[in-house]
């Protein structure tokens, strides 16, 4: 049996459909009600924290992939932001962890953030899995918390652990940042980010699933850090293409100069976010595919030429 928590997210929904497909045995955690008729294949928490009982989700289990997590706070104070994002990104993963060491799970996938290596902006120097960390804001503080608890659990105790580094990850339904952009073509609003030629690794749905089943499958050794990212960069431009793909719509692009841009988001107050639209976010992930055996299959190339050159609107 494998335990995947936060099962009614994005890529939660896309791993269990396709270990099933697999034939794996799967359980999904959530924290909403359990879904009509299937309360075969789900279980509910009351809670993410370090004080949730995981007993009834983790039985017979024999591997955890550990996607939970809180992404956004309303909070406004930093010291209770940082609290609450402790409490459910670090606290709950050490929480579960422990529980799951003692309950006979073998392997522990956690889904943590290229964050924690620093600012989502590189220059010329990508990336790798032995990157020092420098986590920049409360949400990649906590999630490195996190993996540094996880790596003290695998010392002490019979269980592998193994966590992905991922970008952000991107699809047709995706929520966040791509949701948007997607939503913005879908509206025709034009958007003023043609002709960007910056360098950008993110990572496909498909990609990242189906490394997450190489790690769940692997005889490798799974203890470790690793990136997870396509193989593939694209700009910022082409990712405005592949969300006309996901929208069925030619994006709408006016092409400024980068420099006038981030002019114009540092008189918004608005240059972090600039940033990780006109910089480069470059990945070595090339550990990670020789260790598992993994190649990024899906290819965001051709769906970006097709909606370059098509006629629609």
């Amino acid at each position: 049996m494998i335990l995947v928590t936060g099962a009614n997210g994005f890529i939660g929904k896309a791993l269990i459909n396709q270990l099933k497909l697999l034939d794996f045995k799967v359980r999904g955690s959530l924290r909403s009600q359990l879904p009509y008729g299937k309360h075969e294949e789900f279980v509910r928490v009351s809670s993410l924290d370090g004080n949730t009982d995981w007993s009834h989700a983790l039985r017979s289990c024999k591997a955890i992939v550990h996607l939970a997590a809180m992404a956004h706070s309303s909070i406004g104070k930093k010291s209770d932001k940082d609290a609450e994002f402790m409490r459910h990104n670090c606290e709950a993963t050490i929480n579960l962890a422990r529980q799951a060491a003692e309950a006979g799970v073998r392997r522990f996938i956690f889904l943590s953030s290229t964050g924690v290596m620093g600012p989502q902006v590189t220059s010329g120097v990508p990336y790798s899995h032995d990157s020092l960390p420098n986590p920049h804001d409360s949400y990649t503080r906590s999630k490195l918390c996190a993996e540094q608890g996880l790596i003290e659990l695998s010392n002490e105790l019979a269980m592998e652990v193994t966590i992905l580094r991922a970008p952000v990850v991107y699809g047709p339904n995706a929520p966040g940042s791509i949701g948007s952009l997607t939503k913005a073509i879908k509206l025709g609003i034009p958007l003023p980010l043609g002709g960007l030629l910056n360098r950008r690794h993110l990572i496909a749905i498909d990609n990242l699933v189906e490394l997450i089943v190489s790690c769940i499958s692997s005889s490798a050794s799974a203890n470790g850090v690793f990136i997870a990212s396509d193989h593939e960069v694209l700009s910022t431009s082409d990712l405005c293409y592949l969300c006309g793909h996901f929208a069925g719509k030619r994006p709408r692009l006016i092409s400024m100069p980068p420099r006038l841009l981030m002019f114009i988001a540092r008189l918004l107050g608005k240059q972090k976010k600039a940033a990780t639209l006109l910089g480069d976010l470059e990945l070595d992930s090339s550990w990670t595919s020789s260790h598992f055996k993994w190649s990024a299959g899906y290819n965001p190339s051709k769906h970006v030429l097709e909606i370059k050159n098509s006629n629609s609107p």
